[in-house]
């Protein structure tokens, strides 16, 4: 993921729940985080909105990423449901780039940080984390 990228969604998720840094927060090797969890529940609503409006940002996104994605993180504190929905679109964004699931996922994260309406500001400076 680009620099620009994590430290937006780090501030984002800092500012709804707390959470400091995604990355180490929803690790995979820890195993799923509790729906109940603050972190979990803005993820949640966050690749909710997300797959909602997958369209959309698909038909803005740029598709031109090689950083990796760790796409574990995004759909561990996810609802099942969701999960699903949003990487069963994942895979036919991927197969119509003729591209891997982390370009489209980085794409797609970009797409979304440009598009909705959502405070990425830096209330907590997380990015020296």
């Amino acid at each position: 993921m680009t620099e620009d990228i994590r430290n937006k969604l780090n501030n984002y998720f800092y500012n709804k729940s707390g959470v400091i840094d995604i990355e180490t927060y929803f690790d995979p090797q820890i195993g799923n985080v509790p729906e109940e969890d603050p972190g979990a529940k803005v993820m949640n609503e966050y690749i909710t909105k997300i797959t909602n409006n997958f369209s959309d940002l698909y038909n803005k996104s740029d598709f031109s990423f090689s950083e990796p994605v760790n796409v574990s993180l995004i759909t561990l504190a996810v609802n099942p449901e969701v999960k699903y929905d949003f990487m069963d679109k994942i895979k036919a964004a991927e197969t119509i780039q003729d591209t891997t699931p982390e370009v489209v996922h980085v794409s797609i994260l970009e797409s979304s940080i440009s598009e909705f309406d959502m405070d990425f500001s830096n209330k907590y400076d997380v990015s020296n984390k």
